[in-house]
């Protein structure tokens, strides 16, 4: 997938390998369980669609005004947000285990390096939750830029295949 060479460092290769085992081993994952891009295939669209919606919208924020993150961190955050779900919704695995289980253990084995800023724009990319307050920000702006990305695909470009 070319967005993951907008991956800079060593992330950038162990992302593609992490790609190449999803493509073979989990090739008819679904998008999700039933709100968006919920077909065989599915998840690779979704992934692909956040990571377009994430160069776009970079591209035309930064001409307003310096964003406080990179791209490579904005398709790095992208590319692992839903890592859990090849493993859920592909036929090979349905793994009944937390989706952060998920996550934690293949960042873990595929040795992703991330930066507490990462792990808190993981964290929030779905939003804040329970954790909603209205004294403080959960969300750094990393997290709310991929939020966006990730609600466009899932909320408006939810049944549009590639």
């Amino acid at each position: 997938m070319k967005y993951l060479d907008l991956i800079q460092g060593d992330n950038q290769e162990k992302c593609k390998k992490m790609w190449r085992f999803f493509k073979e081993k989990c090739g008819d994952a679904k998008g999700s369980s039933s709100n968006h891009q919920n077909w065989e295939g599915g998840y690779f669209n979704h992934i692909n669609d956040v990571m377009e919606y994430g160069v776009y919208l970079y591209e035309l924020l930064t001409k307003v005004d310096k964003l406080p993150f990179s791209l490579s961190d904005v398709m790095l955050v992208l590319f692992l947000h839903d890592i859990e779900k090849p493993l859920k919704y592909g036929s090979k695995y349905k793994l009944d285990i937390s989706n952060e289980e998920i996550r934690k253990s293949l960042i873990s084995e595929y040795e992703i390096e991330l930066s507490s800023v990462h792990i808190s724009a993981l964290k929030y990319i779905h939003g804040e939750g329970n954790d909603y307050s209205p004294t403080k920000r959960m969300m750094n702006p990393l997290s709310a830029f991929c939020h966006c990305c990730d609600i466009i695909s899932a909320r408006i470009f939810f049944d549009r295949k590639k």
